[in-house]
């Protein structure tokens, strides 16, 4: 290898750069090693070392020795005084001392190329062009017209050299000559002709800035000739630059330069064009052809280019995301990968409501506006890649992509960039924020409560961060009955925001719900001031209206219930079916409990119960319950109470067929399920400590608080040889006991149908496991009373059931509370199916139509039987005595 080929090998290798580009550089610099004689490999390695600026140290060592190498070159000398050129532009005006070094030796590199360029003959058109250019450069204009004489002369006129004529009468104002040159042009004939023709028209009209058809039809002819001349395309956009473009001819060239094999360099521009001009596109297949050839990292710009072009006919904002894609600095910024991002998520947003998207003519346009959605969708996430890929150790380029990819449901996938954006910035609160929350709704509470309470304790960054991280923090400790700490949050989320109603809201809801587990009148009360408070901030806090209403209709104060609700449902909010039904249980119990205008209230109930007719396709619930009130009104039409025309005594057989087929296939599941090992084994849904009023009386201040948790505990029943009766073991409170006593007495009477008694040889002992906390309440009579008659038929239980109901002496089961809670803790604890009382059915509508409408954690529900009496439990598992 000679000494003027000693070119540096290592090179600068930014991190910013490509590492395709690094790859590329590396295999062209071997090459050149290789043949140190090619002229055309030193100008391709000269061309990538122009590419970015990180490599401007080793281009000015190889500029020198490349120009020592080949001295004789035109095209050499040209590209290394032209980027020499470029590099004092762009480095002007820096001061630093090695800057300044670097500017000296460009200064002196170009012009020393350029002077030698002055000196040489041209070989061929390319070299004569571009000493023509160095020539206007050093002004020496007069010299242009002799030397493209003499290159004439040596290899003959062609239409080349016809077109540098044109550029010097251009330059000189000279519109005449340009004209008289078109003749010559005629009698060539090259590849370029065309070309040429096209090139002398747009002089001759560059002025006027108007059509040329004749410039337009010899740039399509000469595409339709030479289609592997890319010449035809700068001719095409030295064109545009001057003149307006044809539409319609536009469209045949883009279908003519379609039918070739294309670089993406080429399609991006014929794209740019159309999008720059205005120029509707004849189909989508420039975009098609140009998501195969670009780069990942491009591929969402492309995207969003189709969608606004081809479906929304946005042009304005089509041209302001090609401009900015065009400029590199802008391209590569975090402002760029955000907005097109944005833009690309606003538009699949439309696709749902179908505002400012053209209209689809077709017959699967539901799928093709499907399909442009999640294109969509997929271009405003992959938009945001492109931020994380050229920033990786930006936390704000990860927090970006993880708020967006929650805004699309993709909550797993956003988790990671989460962690990822809090990893490079432990102070990032918004990012362990979302982290928590996303560990909270996979019901890692523990982990979630201990990162809400790091952003408590942390220093205020905004102010609705922190509130809602203690909002958060206090639902997860009352949840666990840290009550305490739990309250505390609450008050110190007030004090930040002493007129956000979210906190008043949710303290509120957490009173109402343990005012409907355990009735406690002191919850009630507490619910009340709350939400009082809540609606006297915001007049217009649907939620806190809605709930209010639940607190009159549980003070019995239908009428107030009713006048919220009606208030309530006039907005259009997730609220507004959930009115419908309780607007309707309200005058269902104005027309059970009042003695006047009965027949009115009734049909009032059935008229707001039949607005939610439209949600019985996924809940036959609704179904059933609009059944229930017509056959109360058709009970009182038929004994003259209700006179109207209208037919109440109208059944619905296919909801009767289906809701009787939805119990057999429910209750032959159970039979066939796996069974406990012994007899006399049940799981039982309970809560947990409900005491809410243990007063002091020496204690002025208010109560303590214990609020009830949901849960799913188990019940042993054991028959043994003993002294008779019952034995009772466990944790449990005076009416637990009660239930027991009742739940042995239906036993009793049980067997006094099949004509036996208990014997006094044997025991029925009644175990609760586990000593805390303690276990309370009536509803566990259901249970206890089937595991009764389990143990003593010998006939073992079905382990996906659990139950809760009080029981009556005589059998029947009665209304319990706390459905919510205890249904919402059967999750993961290996239950299908829960028997609840039938007065209780309602109550489980109305979570189901809460959970319709108002999507909160997604808990699946365990299917749900009501019953009326202890026996159509037994007969259903089939554990009873047989009449033999």
């Amino acid at each position: 290898m000679t000494r003027a080929l000693e070119i540096d090998r290592e090179g600068v290798q930014n991190k910013s750069m490509e590492k395709e580009k690094l790859i590329k550089l590396g295999q062209v610099r071997q090459k050149v090693y290789q043949d140190s004689e090619s002229e055309d490999k030193a100008l391709e390695y000269i061309g990538l070392l122009t590419t970015e600026m990180e490599l401007l140290e080793e281009f000015m060592k190889n500029a020198v020795i490349m120009r020592e190498k080949f001295s004789e070159s035109i095209k050499i000398l040209f590209t290394i005084g032209r980027h020499s050129q470029f590099m004092v532009e762009k480095l002007k005006g820096q001061r630093k001392r090695e800057i300044k070094k670097i500017l000296e030796d460009a200064k002196k590199i170009s012009g020393e190329s350029y002077d030698r360029i002055l000196k040489l003959e041209p070989s061929d058109d390319t070299d004569l062009r571009m000493k023509l250019l160095v020539i206007r450069q050093k002004e020496q204009h007069e010299k242009a017209i002799e030397e493209i004489d003499r290159y004439e002369q040596k290899h003959g006129r062609d239409s080349q050299t016809i077109m540098m004529r044109a550029d010097y009468h251009y330059f000189k104002k000279e519109g005449d000559k340009i004209e008289a040159l078109i003749p010559e042009i005629e009698k060539i004939d090259d590849e370029f002709k065309h070309s040429a023709i096209a090139y002398l028209n747009i002089y001759s009209q560059m002025d006027s800035g108007q059509q040329s058809e004749i410039a337009m039809r010899n740039i399509l002819k000469s595409i339709e000739e030479k289609p592997e001349l890319e010449f035809s395309f700068s001719i095409l956009n030295l064109y545009c630059e001057h003149l307006k473009p044809i539409p319609s001819i536009m469209r045949e060239i883009l279908r003519e330069t379609l039918k070739t094999k294309r670089s993406l360099a080429l399609l991006s521009n014929i794209m740019g064009l159309f999008i720059r001009f205005t120029i509707f596109f004849p189909d989508d297949e420039v975009f098609r052809e140009l998501i195969l050839k670009a780069h990942p990292l491009d591929i969402p710009v492309v995207t969003t280019l189709s969608a606004l072009c081809m479906h929304f006919d946005n042009y304005g904002l089509a041209r302001y995301i090609m401009n900015s894609w065009s400029d590199r600095d802008t391209s590569m910024s975090p402002q760029f990968a955000i907005f097109v991002s944005t833009v690309a998520k606003e538009m699949a947003e439309k696709c749902n409501s179908g505002i400012g998207i053209r209209p689809v003519k077709s017959k699967d346009a539901k799928k093709r506006i499907a399909r442009l959605k999640a294109d969509l969708i997929s271009a405003s996430i992959n938009a945001l890649r492109r931020y994380t890929t050229l920033a990786p150790d930006d936390p704000s380029a990860h927090l970006q992509m993880a708020m967006r990819l929650v805004e699309f449901n993709q909550k797993d996938k956003a988790f990671e960039f989460f962690e990822k954006a809090n990893k490079l910035d432990k102070s990032n609160q918004l990012a362990k924020f979302n982290i928590a929350m996303i560990k909270k709704e996979s019901g890692e509470n523990i982990e979630a409560y201990e990162l809400f309470r790091e952003i408590i304790k942390e220093k205020m960054v905004k102010p609705e961060i922190t509130v809602e991280s203690m909002i958060q923090a206090s639902e997860i400790a009352i949840r666990f009955g840290w009550i305490k700490e739990g309250e505390s949050f609450l008050a110190a989320a007030k004090a930040i925001m002493p007129f956000d109603e979210r906190v008043t809201t949710k303290l509120a809801k957490i009173y109402l719900k343990e005012a409907k587990i355990i009735g406690s009148e002191f919850a009630l009360e507490k619910a009340e001031e709350q939400l009082e408070i809540s609606v006297s901030h915001d007049p217009k806090n649907i939620e806190a209206m809605y709930y209010l209403s639940h607190v009159r209709y549980m003070k019995h104060e239908y009428l107030m219930a009713i006048r919220n609700l009606m208030k309530v449902s006039n907005y259009d909010s997730p609220f507004k079916m959930l009115s419908y039904f309780w607007i309707s249980r309200s005058y269902y119990q104005l027309y059970k409990n009042l003695l006047f205008s009965k027949r009115e209230y009734l049909k009032t109930a059935i008229e707001y119960a039949t607005k939610l007719e439209k949600l019985t396709d996924h809940l036959p619930l609704v179904s059933e319950y609009i059944m229930h009130l017509n056959n109360e009104a058709c009970i009182k039409q038929m004994s003259g109470l209700i006179d109207e025309e209208k037919d109440y005594c109208k059944v619905d057989p296919e909801a009767i067929r289906i809701q009787k087929e939805k119990r057999e296939t429910i209750v032959d599941k159970i039979k066939k399920a796996d069974k406990f090992d012994k007899a006399g084994e049940v799981k039982v849904l309970a809560v947990f400590a409900p005491q809410m009023n243990i007063i002091n009386e020496n204690e002025i201040n208010d109560p303590k608080r214990y609020f009830s948790i949901g849960s799913v505990g188990c019940i042993e029943v054991s028959y043994l040889p003993g002294g008779g009766g019952y034995q009772v073991t466990g944790n449990l409170g005076d009416s637990f006991k009660n239930s027991i006593k009742v739940a042995y007495t239906y036993f009793v009477r049980y067997l006094q149908t099949h004509n036996l008694q208990p014997d006094l040889d044997k025991t029925m002992h009644i175990h609760v496991p586990g000593w805390i906390p303690k276990y309370d309440g009536p509803s566990a009579g259901l249970p206890i009373s089937v595991a009764m008659i389990s143990a003593y038929t010998g006939t073992p239980l079905p382990k996906i059931i659990t139950m809760t109901g009080e029981v009556t002496s005589m059998g029947k089961v009665r209304t319990v509370g706390g459905i919510k809670e205890k249904i919402e803790a059967t999750k993961e604890k290996g239950v299908d199916t829960i028997i609840i009382p039938a007065d209780n059915k309602w109550d489980y509508l109305d979570m189901l139509l809460k959970r319709e409408e108002i999507k909160g954690e997604d808990i699946k529900i365990p299917e749900v039987i009501d019953v009326e009496t202890v026996d159509q439990v037994v007969e259903m598992f089939g554990i009873g005595l047989k009449d033999s």
